[in-house]
């Protein structure tokens, strides 16, 4: 189709690769290979492969409403992860151990071994609870949006950077 525009997303993260290829149609509305619209460009996780099998990645999920227990569902679903559910909710806590590794906080996340941390909290506890998962030396998704300002953010920027971690926005 004229104005179309080939994209294939690829990337890896503490041994995870995913690839994911799109057809952009001129109207700039995503739509994947499949020829239906797409309302976010997400790797599925028959998509995300383990460069290593033989390891275990721990992934935390901070933030366990709808958006964190949809991360939950999906990390579960790829071999390799293990997803680990956190939450200062203790009712929640005890819901989500059915069915996932549970932790408070993250300090306890990183007790069992989480590398990677996922933000999916409310968008004022963004900045520190990213803060926290930087501090510890951890690569952070941050659901958007990243900081609730631009000073908020430069401070995230700044902390990565010392950190030697990497922080991604979701959208």
């Amino acid at each position: 189709m004229p104005g179309d525009v080939n994209l294939t997303l690829a990337g890896a993260v503490e041994g995870l690769t995913f690839r994911k290829d799109f057809r952009f149609r001129s109207c700039n509305k995503a739509v994947s290979n499949r020829g239906h619209r797409e309302r976010h460009i997400v790797p599925s996780a028959a998509q995300i492969r383990m460069v290593n099998p033989d390891r275990v990645i721990q992934v935390g999920v901070v933030g366990t409403g709808s958006i964190g227990e949809r991360h939950l569902r999906v990390l579960r679903q790829i071999t390799g992860v293990q997803p680990v559910a956190v939450s200062k909710r203790l009712a929640r806590l005890e819901e989500l151990a059915k069915f996932y590794v549970t932790a408070d906080s993250i300090h306890e996340a990183i007790e069992l071994g989480v590398r990677l941390c996922i933000i999916a909290t409310d968008s004022g506890s963004h900045e520190q609870d990213c803060l926290l998962a930087l501090d510890n030396h951890l690569d952070v998704l941050v659901e958007k949006p990243l900081a609730v300002n631009a000073a908020s953010g430069a401070r995230l920027c700044a902390m990565a950077a010392n950190a030697g971690s990497r922080v991604f926005v979701g959208c």
